[in-house]
């Protein structure tokens, strides 16, 4: 629906989809589709995903709605049912099994093809993660997904070069 809000039809969204990708700098992704449904020339790899979530995680809209557990959708003139609840399907937001603290914000996806998908992106003392799982079955990715962000928080920090090298201040 928003892509034929936006664009006219799904094409034309999938050809701003894949601009958008370009400036981003992904170099492994082609969009045919909105949806992520599979289709031999829709395609992309972790690193140009974790590029997307670079952007994605840096508005502020799209980082609450991917942090949001639960919604429930108010009736309307166009939505006339009462007690329409969408709930995430991600398993480390607030409350869910796999429930993991320094979480931002988080994405699934599934197709029969790419099998579980999990974008998410997390920060603890200052550094900011992004983990990308591609083609996992359940609950592994969720569970890869802590142990990786647990690891990059375990070993790296973030620095900031104005702090260890003023020589070119």
């Amino acid at each position: 629906a928003i892509a034929e809000h936006v664009s006219g039809n799904l094409e034309d969204f999938a050809s701003l989809m894949n601009k958008k990708a370009k400036e981003l700098g992904c170099l492994n992704t082609n969009f045919v589709t909105p949806n992520g449904i599979h289709d031999e020339n829709h395609y992309t790899t972790a690193y140009d995903m974790a590029l997307i979530a670079k952007a994605f995680f840096s508005n502020d809209i799209l980082t609450k709605m991917s942090s949001t557990t639960r919604f429930d959708v108010p009736v309307t003139e166009n939505q006339p049912r009462e007690g329409l609840i969408l709930s995430a399907k991600s398993q480390l937001l607030p409350g869910k099994p796999y429930a993991y603290e320094p979480l931002i914000g988080t994405k699934t996806g599934y197709t029969d093809h790419a099998r579980q998908t999990l974008v998410s992106c997390a920060e603890k003392n200052g550094l900011k993660l992004i983990c990308v799982i591609l083609k996992e079955e359940s609950p592994a990715q969720f569970t890869d997904t802590i142990e990786l962000f647990n690891y990059g928080f375990d070993n790296f920090n973030a620095i900031h070069l104005d702090d260890i090298n003023n020589e070119y201040a």
